[in-house]
């Protein structure tokens, strides 16, 4: 089950052909980091209860990569805070580009 939409099976269209959108484990305290930081962002406090102090990846946790990539885009991430002036908004911005660095820098590791 997806610890994103808690669905097992799911979905998705892909230029006009449905396709199955498998389940991918949670292996990197990057992928555990940047939903933490989504959902802080989002104050998604169902999703922190999920994840807040739990070992994503010794608990062997799941999700579709089409409900990640849709969580943590930073293009829907602004929507959901109210910000009550610029300053806040360029600082949540720069919060999540630092995030996205960090994830791409641990990916370039790895290879």
């Amino acid at each position: 089950m997806s610890i994103i939409c808690e669905k097992g099976l799911k979905w998705f269209k892909h230029k006009g052909v449905c396709k199955r959108d498998k389940l991918i484990k949670c292996v990197t305290v990057s992928a555990k980091e940047t939903l933490k930081q989504c959902a802080t962002i989002r104050k998604d406090s169902a999703m922190l209860g999920k994840i807040s102090g739990e070992d994503l990846i010794a608990k062997e946790a799941h999700y579709h990569e089409v409900c990640r990539k849709v969580y943590i885009n930073t293009s829907k991430l602004s929507c959901g805070v109210s910000t009550e002036n610029q300053e806040e908004d360029i600082e949540l911005r720069n919060m999540i580009t630092k995030g996205h660095l960090t994830i791409c820098q641990n990916i370039l590791k790895l290879k």
